[in-house]
């Protein structure tokens, strides 16, 4: 009686050639109907394979001769594995019988480096990789703690290096700066963008305290359904925002400026429902230049509606300007409900989203002169 082991070898070499030959004529013939004695996950196995390699070669062919191996191609060392890696490539072998050039292929090693972490898994090495899956798995974890960790404290990550020194100093083995970028990256969902620096007293408990308790008090006036007013100020010495644009990719970009003549300022108010109302003055806005729009809204809001004090409630950012002897003697006899927010709460003020609109790319396109003549 012949052999099993011999019978099965005899077996794969019929299908293997069989499939070599399906492949070079283009014949449409089933594989798994040729022999029924052999698993099936073989068969299965078999036909991804010749796939995988069909698909390889017409990429292949595809790549131009004087560009040589791309690095897609290019095989990879046992060095240059992460451990991670190794136990998918011992469990595709061990565990889900895959072949071992389709591995290869896969991970973008050598049929050789696949066998022998196959040999490392089977003889007793694969628990060993486990742990150390799972010590990178704590790495993991320490990074992410640190990220959240420097965050609360600096408000920013400077650089990968600072994040890795911190937990190397923790660790006996080295970590690369690879790494801890990928967990940032794709754990914490960190990215490299440009910082927005921000005053030392921003984030104190005294301003913290205070922007909440503006906010509960503006909350419940407009639970009430009152029409809240944020009044803000801004500047404009130039006409052209450029912060971002197109260039030479090894030569610094420095886009020209367009100073304005005369500096221009603004004065905005922007409401919950929709309505903005905005002043134009060329110089520095004062008390007086305050005051006289506070009289010419008051007019606009009068025609609106006389009784809209009622309903009405004006929110400002508590600027010297807004706190001025004028500007409160302006206020109480036009009997102007305002409040006071908390200091530094600029995202909660829609005026200062609309100058960032106003600020984002070209206010004079057409280049018209603006000098002082």
């Amino acid at each position: 009686m012949e052999d099993f082991g011999k019978k099965v070898t005899r077996l794969r070499i019929q299908v293997s050639e069989r499939a070599v030959a399906i492949k070079t004529v283009g014949d449409a013939v089933d594989v798994f109907a040729i022999p029924q004695q052999l698993d099936e996950r073989y068969f299965a196995n078999l036909a991804k394979s010749q796939q995988r390699r069909l698909l390889a070669l017409e990429d292949a062919r595809r790549e131009p001769a004087e560009q040589g191996v791309s690095d897609k191609y290019r095989r990879r060392k046992y060095c240059n594995l992460t451990i991670g890696e190794k136990v998918e490539i011992a469990h595709a072998a061990v565990i889900k019988y895959r072949f071992h050039r389709d591995i290869a292929e896969e991970f973008r090693v050598s049929t050789g480096l696949v066998g022998r972490i196959v040999r490392m898994a089977k003889t007793g090495h694969f628990a060993k990789l486990v742990a150390e899956v799972e010590i990178f798995a704590n790495v993991d974890k320490m990074i992410g703690k640190t990220c959240k960790r420097l965050l609360e404290t600096d408000g920013a990550l400077s650089s990968v290096a600072s994040v890795r020194d911190r937990v190397q100093a923790r660790l006996p083995h080295r970590i690369s700066l690879k790494r801890v970028s990928r967990v940032m990256r794709d754990n914490l969902g960190l990215n490299f963008k440009k910082a927005k620096p921000i005053a030392e007293r921003t984030n104190c408990v005294s301003c913290l305290y205070q922007r909440q308790v503006f906010a509960k008090k503006l909350i419940d006036e407009m639970m009430t359904g009152k029409r809240v007013i944020n009044i803000d100020e801004a500047s404009l010495s130039e006409a052209r925002f450029v912060r971002k644009a197109w260039g030479h990719r090894n030569l610094p970009l420095r886009p020209l400026k367009m100073p304005l003549g005369h500096r221009v300022s603004i004065i905005a108010a922007v409401d919950n429902l929709g309505a903005s109302f905005f002043a134009l003055v060329q110089g520095i806005i004062d008390s007086r230049v305050f005051a006289t729009f506070l009289h010419h809204l008051v007019i606009d809001l009068d025609g609106e509606d006389p009784d809209w004090r009622e309903n009405t409630l004006l929110v400002l950012d508590g600027a010297s300007i807004h706190r001025s002897e004028e500007a409160c003697r302006a206020m109480s006899a036009l009997q102007i409900p305002a409040m006071i927010a908390g200091p530094y709460g600029f995202d909660g003020s829609p005026c200062e989203k609309l100058f960032a609109l106003l600020k984002a790319g070209d206010l004079n396109p057409w280049e018209i002169p603006t000098g002082k003549k």
